[in-house]
């Protein structure tokens, strides 16, 4: 078990609106599993703690519950099982933002899987009570999403912040037009505060986060995600998705390794420990078990990067589910 507190110096430090964003600092410990599953099964039934939704105690559904078992079928879950799976084990829902079904997606084709598939909140998908896209730029949007989670309350946030602001290559092209550039840079500000705004409720509910974004990316020096770094219990990890499986997909190099340095923050050690792979390769060459040389990503390359590979999915879920057992929430020899 990790301790982690949120720090209340740093956020209180920071002007008042975003003194709101990241809301009062209070003590947690991630990860807590529930009373309930340390009392006999015939006692009565008690009030879940702050990780899940009480689905055996609801009589009507609420407009959100509806709009989340509409997302969640969306995956390939059946409606009633999936309702079932939701009520059995509403203490082991991951979810995900800023990203389309990936997680998510693999977790609804594994039958004996210890999390269960929430959310999939991305500008990719749409949002089924108007149609629209999940588009973050717009603060109707965020709220919409930040009542789902509230609602859902998922013991684990998967998030992944939009890169083209952050990266390298926009850092050159700001010399061009700074001042469309200092504009994406605003808007990519947003979305990342929102995020780390959906991380501090995580934290403040005792349960977890991680958060993904390119290694080198100017994102990881802003003062907020300095800030986030700082809580005691929050760590970062680097890996290479070449070890994880990212490749080319299509063209002359397909089935060469794409390197992709990626950085993974979390308040939990076992998602971290599951992501820390690196490539010990040299001059271009990859350490994965079928070798090869890494192709620059790049172009066509990169946006197919953007996608995690299966493994990196699996190596997340691994994360996750490891965690679960060292809290207790899944006894050993539990399935499902």
């Amino acid at each position: 078990m990790v301790p982690a507190t949120p720090p209340a110096e740093a956020f209180l430090d920071r002007p008042p609106d975003e003194q709101d964003l990241f809301g009062s600092p209070s003590q947690f410990e991630p990860g807590d599993p529930p009373d309930a599953m340390e009392e006999d099964a015939s006692a009565p039934q008690q009030a879940p703690p702050d990780g899940g939704m009480d689905m055996s105690t609801v009589s009507e559904v609420s407009p959100d519950e509806e709009v989340i078992a509409t997302i969640i079928n969306a995956l390939g879950c059946d409606g009633k099982s999936s309702r079932r799976e939701r009520k059995a084990a509403a203490q082991r829902i991951l979810s995900e933002v800023y990203s389309p079904p990936r997680i998510t997606k693999m977790l609804a084709g594994m039958s004996a899987a210890d999390l269960v598939p929430g959310l999939a909140l991305d500008i990719s998908c749409d949002d089924p009570l108007d149609g629209l896209p999940w588009d973050f730029s717009r603060s109707e949007k965020r709220d919409r999403a930040r009542s789902l989670l509230r609602t859902q309350r998922p013991l684990f946030l998967v998030g992944s912040v939009m890169c083209t602001a952050w990266s390298s290559w926009q850092q050159l092209n700001a010399a061009h037009d700074p001042e469309r550039h200092q504009q994406a840079l605003v808007a990519a500000r947003v979305h990342l505060q929102f995020l780390l705004e959906l991380y501090q409720e995580q934290m403040e509910g005792g349960r977890y986060f991680l958060h993904e974004h390119p290694a080198h990316a100017s994102s990881w020096t802003e003062q907020m995600v300095q800030d986030l770094l700082a809580i005691p219990g929050v760590e970062r990890s680097d890996a290479e998705q070449c070890q994880y499986g990212a490749s080319v997909l299509s063209g002359e190099h397909t089935g060469s390794p794409v390197k992709k340095p990626t950085g993974f923050c979390s308040n939990s050690p076992f998602l971290l420990a599951a992501l820390s792979r690196r490539c010990t390769g040299h001059g271009g060459a990859c350490s994965r078990p079928q070798g090869g040389t890494h192709i620059l990503c790049e172009g066509k390359v990169a946006k197919d990067a953007a996608i995690y590979p299966p493994g990196l999915c699996r190596a997340i879920i691994k994360g996750a589910t490891d965690q679960l057992r060292h809290d207790g929430y899944v006894r050993p020899g539990h399935v499902g």
